[in-house]
């Protein structure tokens, strides 16, 4: 599946990110405030869900932080996804962001669904994050 990069201009993503720059980190990747948004560190650790992402996948929002991401991720698709986190972080540059319908999701309870990100690269350096709105197939 082929990377769509979208270019928005002279966005300013945060150099870092915290729950307070949230809202201004969805609105930069073109996302309606609200919507499920997860951030992950290099690691492919969660370290910020909002309620979205809660209620999408039918977690309590605090028991997803510290989460490796593939827990989201059904599992057949594991195998390479560290990598692609690793390869997004090193090569892509705050100010793009990506689209990619079409992809796989896990709930809480094993159940998976279709879904499209929007992903960007937050921060840099140690900082440097992916930030991910997430919409099940069939949304906006």
């Amino acid at each position: 599946m082929e990377y769509k990069t979208v270019a928005r201009g002279d966005i300013a993503y945060p150099s870092t990110w915290s729950p307070a720059n949230v809202n201004t980190i969805q609105e930069q990747m073109g996302r309606p405030i609200g919507e499920a948004l997860i951030i992950v560190d290099d690691s492919s650790h969660i370290v910020y869900a909002n309620a979205g992402v809660a209620d999408l996948f039918g977690w309590d929002g605090d028991d997803l932080i510290g989460l490796p991401l593939n827990a989201l991720i059904p599992q057949r698709h594991h195998r390479d996804h560290l990598a692609h986190i690793k390869s997004f972080v090193a090569s892509n540059t705050p100010g793009r962001t990506i689209e990619r319908p079409g992809l796989w999701a896990r709930l809480k309870n094993g159940a998976t669904f279709e879904c499209a990100l929007t992903i960007a690269r937050i921060g840099s350096g140690e900082n440097a994050a992916l930030a991910a709105s997430i919409r099940p197939r069939g949304t906006a």
